[in-house]
């Protein structure tokens, strides 16, 4: 990185000793000349003693603190804010684990059923709407029975999914 941002710095100084036709420059004024040159030292110094030496981390080992090692105010951990906190964390993981076990249990077959059925009514719905579409000079005896069945289909369909809920 010191080199590369050196050698670009330098750029102009170089391409103004460039042969004739090559660079429209054709002569380097004694302040262009310090300005290149100061820059270009002084890029690549002064990067290596201002900017921190980087932090690695050890292979293996975590990057945090484990729960042992922490260091824990007693005085907060005891308040009545962070133990209701604490509490609903609590209850939130209570409820991870009931829901995991009855996801062991039947869970696959229902949530199987359930996506059928939302696909179900999702294509109903949108057939629905297509049937419905009033495209001008009143509806045919022909759409509004089609409709009638898409809402026949539709309500099937929500008893259907309804009927996990009882």
């Amino acid at each position: 990185m010191k080199i590369s941002l050196s050698l670009l710095l330098a750029l102009p100084l170089v391409s103004s000793y460039a042969p004739n036709g090559v660079s429209p420059k054709k002569t380097l004024s004694r302040s262009t000349f310090l300005t290149t040159t100061t820059t270009a030292a002084l890029t690549s110094i002064i990067p290596s003693f201002l900017l921190p030496n980087p932090a690695f981390a050890k292979f293996g080992e975590s990057i945090y603190v484990s729960p042992k090692d922490a260091v824990v105010d007693r005085d907060v951990l005891g308040s009545d804010g962070v133990k209701k906190s604490v509490d609903s964390l609590r209850g939130y993981q209570n409820m991870v684990g009931e829901l995991k076990t009855k996801l062991k249990q039947d869970g696959q077959d229902t949530q199987r059923s359930i996506d059928r059925i939302s696909r179900l009514i999702i294509q109903d719905v949108q057939e629905l709407e297509a049937a419905a579409a009033f495209k001008g000079g009143g509806r045919s005896e022909i759409r509004r029975e089609n409709v009638e069945k898409k809402l026949v289909k539709l309500e099937g369909a929500f008893g259907e999914i309804l009927a996990f809920a009882a």
